[in-house]
């Protein structure tokens, strides 16, 4: 996912990038923006997912940016100030957080964000585009060999300290797969294989059953027996249980 943070206070936007690089893996913070007129400037010319958005800025307040240039993208502010809620919200704004951020607050927001705008359809494919090629082999290391691997054979693959890739197998046998959850995405074939989170693509073959969680995610049984705990996150459910029932 791809986000600004558009904040005057420089420790503020350097904290609030380590806090969105810890909760998720697949952060891309392609900008830090401390004015409104350089907010407008990127704005016109580039796009976005998500803005964080602080309400005073070095040369005004950040509603001016929406004076010069139309934002539908999603918005959340990030303020010491109570009194601009109600104004914020008559922009495109998902969440009103006060600073200091508290993690289960941002964590909310970021739930609130995957469940409004689902990441994909189907793992980012129509149904009408199956018929195309997707990956049938991976080529892994076990050691000094390299060991081909057919796609069917594969359980899942798992995100790990957001740099790591790991491929597991319905064996349980488990190897470093030098890729990106993103890249997957592209090569597997969705109708087999889906994001659950933001560090798991499982493939459906090993889904039993599914037990429902608080807020709607969906813990996972599968089989065989993952040594993993697999949970879809809220934003996924509803196109998980359409992926399954495909």
């Amino acid at each position: 996912m791809k986000c600004i943070i558009i904040e005057d206070e420089s420790y503020a936007a350097i904290y609030l990038e380590k806090q969105l690089r810890e909760y998720m893996a697949d952060i891309e913070v392609q900008a830090k923006i401390d004015t409104v007129e350089e907010s407008v400037a990127w704005l016109k010319n580039n796009e976005t997912d998500l803005i964080f958005l602080d309400i005073q800025l070095g040369d005004g307040l950040s509603f001016e940016i929406f004076d010069h240039v139309k934002v539908s993208t999603p918005i959340i502010f990030t303020t010491s100030y109570e009194r601009y809620a109600i104004k914020a919200f008559d922009q495109n704004s998902i969440a009103y957080l006060l600073k200091p951020i508290k993690k289960s607050d941002l964590l909310k927001a970021l739930d609130k964000y995957d469940y409004l705008y689902p990441p994909n359809e189907i793992t980012g494919h129509k149904i009408s585009q199956l018929n195309k090629d997707f990956q049938s082999k991976f080529i892994v290391h076990s050691g000094n060999v390299l060991e081909t691997l057919r796609t069917p054979d594969i359980a899942y693959f798992r995100l790990q300290n957001k740099r790591y890739l790991f491929l597991t197998t319905k064996e349980n046998r488990q190897f470093i797969y030098d890729s990106s959850l993103e890249l997957l995405e592209t090569r597997l074939n969705p109708a087999q294989f889906f994001r659950i989170n933001r560090q798991y693509i499982i493939n459906k073959d090993i889904v039993a059953k599914a037990t429902v969680l608080d807020r709607g995610r969906m813990l996972l049984h599968t089989h065989p027996e993952s040594k993993e705990e697999l949970v879809v996150s809220i934003g996924r459910a509803k196109d998980f249980k359409d992926w399954m029932a495909v």
